[in-house]
């Protein structure tokens, strides 16, 4: 039996729908990486994307562009790995850290 009371939210979006939701998408990413993340001139567009994207998805996105924006950084400023130096010392015979 088909519960009638679900939400539109629920249902697959087709591809109309998920077309302007990548297009929404876009549009904020854009804005964002020109104007910062804070730039009140890009909440119209946050907004928008919010309205036409299901929440999963907006989600998956959000996190989606927060690491290509990690991985620009390191691949921009280098990456360095902690060395044996800077590691801290644990004591391996059980007696607890030696930091």
């Amino acid at each position: 039996m088909v519960d009638s009371t679900k939400k539109s939210a629920e249902i697959a979006p087709n591809r109309a729908e998920r077309k302007a939701c990548w297009d929404s998408r876009d549009a904020y990413w854009k804005c964002i990486e020109k104007n910062g993340t804070d730039a009140p001139v890009c909440d119209h567009l946050r907004t928008e994307y919010l309205n036409l994207c299901p929440g999963q998805w907006v989600k998956h996105f959000d996190r989606k562009f927060i690491y290509e924006q990690y991985k620009k950084k390191v691949e921009q400023d280098g990456f360095e790995p902690i060395t044996e130096n800077a590691a801290p010392k644990t004591d391996t015979t059980g007696g607890g850290s030696k930091i």
